[in-house]
């Protein structure tokens, strides 16, 4: 009985009358937008692979929330390396599946979609290994043209967020009681900025520079009514929760914040 205490605590849960399949798809989005890889490529210069991966750090929370979400959406396979867990999914039934969810529930951040895009050409038109050696050349980013209202409009935006939190979000918790949530993401400032709105945080997006890799955009709040409106979010009945390590952090969070 302890043990699925402890299992279901990390698992993604709906909280009220919510179709937990449905709203385990769009967490799955938001975590392959924040921490997935999107991979079209050749084994021996004969065929081509295709592959979906999701990479976490290793915890036994985070490496329970990937086996639910693995048997929920009956997709993917999981394994451990060195200090962290993956959930793979390569199967051609499977990347179908994930396909479908997809196209019903599209990703949001330009390097996902991008990659999305070209894999699902290569994957339905069953283009040639040589086909791909030329057209992976050529491959631009597609940017999404939606505004930051637009984007938290959108029926699934809060699912997406939790899974997205889940990946890229940090609650920080401060001896002096200066707690902080903050988020961030390479290139897509609109998100950053979508965030920003939904929450009416005062804070600026900042701009880091990281040496030889994209630029990162950085939204962070120490306000406590923005902490408290984010608190708010991510305790309500109607979505799904915070999965794996980040839901333990939440929690922590919770108790840090009321304190002082």
């Amino acid at each position: 009985k302890l043990l699925c205490t402890i299992i279901a605590f990390f698992e993604p849960y709906p909280k009220q009358n919510v179709n937990y399949t449905e709203a385990m798809k769009q967490f799955f989005v938001g975590l392959i937008d924040g921490d997935g890889s999107i991979q079209v490529n050749h084994w021996r210069e004969t065929i081509l692979q295709f592959r979906i991966i999701i990479k976490l750090k290793y915890t036994e929370g985070n490496h329970l929330m990937l086996k639910q979400l693995s048997k929920v959406l009956n997709i993917g396979q999981i394994y451990i390396q060195k200090k962290y867990v993956f959930l793979q999914i390569d199967h051609k039934t499977e990347i179908e599946v994930v396909l479908g969810i997809l196209t019903d529930y599209p990703l949001l951040t330009t390097n996902a979609y991008t990659r999305y895009l070209f894999l699902r050409f290569c994957f339905l038109n069953r283009i040639s290994l040589k086909e791909y050696k030329f057209m992976k050349h050529f491959l631009e980013p597609v940017f999404r043209k939606l505004t930051p209202l637009e984007l938290t409009n959108l029926s699934y935006f809060d699912n997406w967020f939790v899974g997205f939190t889940t990946a890229e979000g940090c609650f920080c918790i401060r001896l002096n009681g200066s707690h902080s949530f903050s988020i961030s993401q390479a290139s897509d400032y609109y998100i950053m900025e979508a965030i920003k709105t939904k929450f009416t945080l005062p804070n600026q997006v900042r701009l880091i520079a990281v040496k030889n890799k994209k630029p990162i955009y950085l939204i962070e709040t120490y306000n406590r009514n923005s902490l408290a409106r984010v608190i708010d979010f991510f305790s309500r009945n109607d979505i799904i929760s915070l999965g794996g390590e980040k839901l333990l952090q939440f929690h922590k969070f919770i108790s840090a914040f009321y304190k002082n």
